[in-house]
């Protein structure tokens, strides 16, 4: 049940579709992607000599190499621990220790060479955690929420049931943080193999995000629950 699968099915169905984008331009297709994040999750856990189970921490801003390092994690049986980008330094440090994170990225190229033999998916129960995710602390310390592989695969069922529709030819664009709720969206887009879109901003900017939208390479934004 480990839902790294959701890329290698659309990999193994579509492996010539764009499955990520930065702006206007296609960076890698689903067989690249699928091969990129095997190599990357067979580095992981041999630098940091990680095993299934253990926790890591990303502090990153939205970015291509985002998506490739959260499957990544899932793939080789770890838990990702997405922290927004715009937190300050004593956030981050709670939550890293608090989460024992073993690992913690916070610049794309901080893994650019950790590439090693690709390795099939570990073997995910689905009870098992996938995905930490941190409360914003309103009302005291952040609290971890932890959501399994079965939650984000019921999760993305969900989407298909209650939201929309997706096929090969349709696009999210993530112009909100990919740690939060931009990020659970993005599971049902690789599902469906269709394109995962990041601004060139790497956040929102009016002038690009409606410049996209008229380019027709993201027929629609990340979408809100009805």
């Amino acid at each position: 049940m480990n839902v790294a699968q959701l890329l290698h099915q659309s990999a193994r169905r579509l492996p010539d579709r764009p499955a990520l984008a930065m702006g206007e331009r296609v960076l890698c297709s689903y067989g690249d992607l699928s091969n990129r994040v095997a190599r990357l999750a067979a580095g992981l856990t041999g630098k940091f000599n990680l095993e299934a189970g253990d926790r890591v921490a990303l502090a990153m801003k939205n970015c291509p190499q985002y998506w490739e390092l959260l499957f990544a994690c899932w793939h080789a049986g770890l838990t990702a621990v997405p922290m927004n980008a715009k937190l300050h330094a004593k956030e981050f440090e709670y939550i890293i220790g608090n989460s024992g994170a073993k690992a913690s990225f916070f610049d794309a190229g901080e893994f650019e060479d950790l590439k090693g033999e690709p390795r099939p998916p570990a073997v995910a129960k689905p009870g098992d955690t996938a995905w930490l995710f941190y409360t914003s602390g309103t009302t005291g310390v952040p609290k971890g929420a932890m959501l399994t592989h079965r939650n984000l695969l019921f999760m993305t069922q969900a989407y298909f049931s209650d939201i929309d529709k997706l096929g090969t030819g349709d696009a999210i664009l993530h112009a909100a943080p990919l740690s939060h709720g931009s990020g659970l969206y993005g599971l049902p887009h690789f599902a469906a193999g269709a394109v995962n879109v990041i601004p060139e901003s790497g956040g929102f900017d009016a002038e690009e995000i409606f410049g996209l939208l008229e380019a027709g390479r993201t027929p629609r934004s990340s979408p809100r629950p009805p």
